[in-house]
């Protein structure tokens, strides 16, 4: 109760002072400052999943292709075009006269030397490895053009390259590595001026950008503000132009003030529990199927998801997005059901309720937890929560490390994918770090789906991965996730389905 008094001080003092001190962002139009929920870990993109250093790449940065904000088609990004020569050889041409921020210029090397040496190379112990294993080698043809020979017929080489950023290979090999990780250089229209790690970051326009009229706003940073009451304060107030993860029961909060405005898409990224099937945290009660199914029935997802999300968020039953392709739409989840709860509780031996964790990093994921602890309590489940928020970078470190006892509750997109092959191979392939299920018939179904141009003989296999993930309750998905940020009322910014922010063509209305 304190607590809420505080933020209720917090946010009408903001609002007073929002209505007097003129538009959110008007200070300063050659400056947009953004608040995210979630430090930095790193500036290697390679080593971490982290959405916000993926937003950040496409500001410091260019990918190989890039998707249409529009129709999501594939375009030219720093390759200015390519072609499939064979099932397992495709080739490259690079943009001329492309250069990274410290002078060096675009090269086939930088290309070869990022996947290969970088990427692909197990002592570098790269969190983005497994999705880049579909490449056999980089071959170089001259310094504009290479191929890239994959182990099989691929076919979502482009869709993998619109996340793809090359390293400069004179600056990537400095302090064996090391300088990566501490800053992010590379040929985008913005360049690095500080890191403050856990605090911020400050960017500024590349005069040398390669593309003309970008970016249009000079200066951007970036402030790490964990506390939503925080970040809504300082968007009211004027301090700050966007904001990360807004919550929906804050939306009418943004929405009733007059300097500012709420953006909001449908995303790709969806939100699920994941049990340790196989035990990796050690013996658990959901390793036992009857105890997963019991789960599932004690939890009312849909009350859970229409009173906390208030519109902003639908029912899944399906561990991938509607928007991937393989996504089978008919898919039956297991009903409410709290008296089968019991009686799956009883035949598995925990006729008398045991207690189990959930671990999880995100506020939205709090509210849904929160809530079925009470549906849970009712079986007989005691609910612990093992509150992640604000340490992403930890509790990844937690998960990847096979230390996610009991229940993760997750979120994950594969952001330009827009494909299966962009969450099965990651959570249920062979020898992934996120993989707790060691289903190895699913494991192969979903490596033959990877490597095969017949997009029918995909779906079906993807079809029946789905079937066997939901009927063996590996998982309970719980939601699609919708993209909800606050902005300055002036900051005119396009927001796609896969969460990419594109700031470098974000402007102000004048």
């Amino acid at each position: 109760m304190k607590a809420c008094k505080i933020f209720g001080i917090i946010l009408t003092a903001a609002i007073f002072w929002g209505l007097v001190a003129g538009p959110a962002g008007a200070a300063k139009n050659d400056t947009l400052i953004w608040a995210v929920s979630t430090k930095i870990p790193t500036m290697d993109i390679y080593a971490t999943t982290s959405l916000n250093l993926t937003n950040i790449y496409h500001m410091v940065s260019d990918s190989l292709v890039e998707r249409d904000l529009d129709d999501l088609s594939i375009k030219p990004g720093l390759a200015r075009s390519w072609k499939r020569l064979d099932d397992t050889t495709w080739e490259f041409a690079l943009q001329p006269g492309v250069t990274f921020h410290n002078g060096k210029p675009l090269t086939s090397e930088a290309v070869r030397f990022t996947i290969m040496d970088w990427i692909l190379n197990p002592d570098m112990k790269s969190k983005l490895r497994g999705a880049y294993t579909f490449i056999k080698d980089v071959e170089i043809i001259d310094d504009l053009h290479f191929r890239v020979h994959t182990t099989g017929p691929y076919p979502l080489i482009l869709e993998r390259f619109c996340t793809f950023f090359p390293y400069e290979p004179e600056f990537g090999k400095k302090n064996q590595g090391q300088e990566v990780a501490h800053v992010a250089m590379g040929t985008g229209p913005y360049k690095m001026v500080k890191w403050d790690k856990g605090s911020q970051l400050v960017l500024t326009a590349n005069d040398t950008y390669w593309v003309d009229g970008l970016p249009k706003i000079k200066n951007i940073t970036i402030r790490v503000i964990p506390e939503q009451s925080t970040r809504i304060a300082e968007l009211i107030s004027g301090n700050v132009h966007l904001i990360s993860k807004l919550d929906p029961d804050k939306v009418a909060l943004v929405e009733k003030n007059p300097r500012t405005k709420v953006l909001e898409t449908p995303s790709h990224r969806i939100n699920f529990w994941q049990f340790d099937t196989l035990g990796r945290a050690g013996k658990s009660p959901v390793q036992d199927k009857r105890v997963r199914q019991a789960i599932w029935h004690a939890i009312d997802r849909q009350a859970i998801i229409d009173t906390m999300f208030q519109g902003h968020a639908e029912l899944i039953n399906s561990p991938l997005s509607p928007f991937d392709f393989g996504y089978t739409p008919d898919l039956e989840g297991l009903a409410y059901n709290p008296e089968k709860a019991r009686q799956l509780l009883k035949e598995a031996g925990y006729e008398n309720g045991f207690e189990m964790e959930v671990m999880y990093y995100y506020p939205i994921q709090h509210q849904f937890n929160s809530a079925a602890m009470g549906f849970l309590k009712k079986v007989g489940i005691t609910l612990l929560l093992k509150d992640f928020r604000g340490n992403i970078g930890q509790a990844i470190e937690v998960r990847d490390g096979g230390r996610a006892k009991d229940v993760g509750n997750f979120g994950w997109a594969s952001y330009m994918l827009l494909d299966a092959d962009g969450t099965l191979p990651i959570w249920f392939g062979e020898g992934s770090r996120k993989n707790y299920t060691g289903d190895a018939e699913l494991a192969a179904w979903i490596e033959e789906a990877r490597f095969s141009f017949d997009r029918e003989k995909r779906r079906a296999l993807y079809e029946k991965a789905q079937k066997r993930i939901i009927e063996n309750v590996y998982w309970m998905p719980i939601s699609t996730v919708n993209s909800i940020y606050g902005a300055a009322k002036n900051l005119r910014l396009k927001l796609p389905i896969n969460e990419t922010l594109l700031l470098k063509i974000a402007h102000w209305d004048m």
